[in-house]
């Protein structure tokens, strides 16, 4: 079997708008190949309990056979990623760890309940050209890691991964051109906790229930002021320039997110404040003119 791991560095980029989350990880991987295996009792390696080799997707590169991992929701492939040496035991086993940028289209979850949403990400991996008869994929033990370096750590960040709440899977997918033929699929889920809810409760909804409180006052002015209506239009466009503003912050989705929940129900709340200005003014200076 082809062991598969991920140490996850640190978080790169979470743009739910474009649905690409890119992480900075270390991907690991081990198999075992009895052509590299040596005997540590012959003189020739004695002493020797370690050697590498040079290792690459490149065929022209590489001096060992390695595994055609690939990352199948891509938004970049993953022979971006540095080429390492391999570390090779006596028995022949072979550890390869590679570091690079993780670039995934995801389908973000859980963001019905944005800006107090925890989303997850999932990245699928498995053999692009060799199937499971050639390369069986499975998890390493633990198949996730977290890096706790400081300089993984991010102060400025809008997520950030909830230690121990991945989760791992695997499946088999078989072809229609060869149903015999197992091609293993392991999914990395990743869940994230969104640290800028305080900014969306300022920017966006302590605004907008603002705005609310102030179309209500509309109906309390004097039908005789003459800025009743001018004042209900204009808390209607700053209420519609904020959810220009917050169009560009959310994301597209056919989901109904909890914020735009908000700021639908306080834009219909100021139009019915407007009509009703309008409605009473016309009512008022009708029965005055008569």
């Amino acid at each position: 079997p082809v062991k598969v791991g991920i140490n996850l560095f640190k978080i790169k980029e979470i743009d739910i708008a474009t649905s690409v989350m890119a992480l900075n990880i270390w991907l690991r991987v081990s198999w075992k190949d009895s052509r590299l295996a040596w005997n540590i009792t012959d003189p020739k390696y004695l002493d020797v309990t370690q050697t590498t080799y040079k290792a690459s997707t490149d065929p022209e590169i590489t001096q060992i056979w390695v595994p055609d991992l690939e990352l199948y929701n891509q938004a970049e492939s993953l022979s971006h990623f540095s080429d390492k040496d391999v570390i090779v035991s006596p028995d022949g086993s072979v550890f390869w760890s590679r570091v690079g940028n993780l670039e995934v289209l995801c389908a973000f979850s859980g963001l019905k309940r944005h800006p107090f949403d925890n989303t997850e990400c999932s990245i699928d991996l498995g053999g692009w050209t060799r199937s499971g008869f050639l390369a069986n994929y499975t998890f390493m033990d633990p198949p996730v890691t977290y890096n706790t370096e400081p300089t993984s750590r991010s102060t400025y960040q809008e997520f950030r991964v909830v230690v121990g709440g991945d989760r791992t899977s695997r499946r088999e997918f078989f072809y229609d051109c060869c149903p015999s033929e197992p091609w293993p699929i392991l999914t990395f889920t990743f869940v994230f906790e969104r640290l800028t809810t305080s900014y969306y409760l300022r920017s966006l909804v302590a605004m907008t229930v603002l705005f609310t409180f102030l179309a209500g006052f509309t109906c309390k002015l004097d039908i005789r002021c003459g800025e009743r209506l001018g004042f209900g239009i204009t808390i209607l466009l700053a209420m519609v320039a904020t959810e220009i503003i917050a169009a560009e912050m959310l994301p597209t989705c056919p989901e109904f997110l909890w914020i735009e929940v908000v700021t639908f129900g306080s834009t219909i709340f100021a139009v019915a404040c407007l009509f009703e200005s309008c409605v009473v003014t016309h009512i008022y200076y009708k029965q005055r003119k008569e």
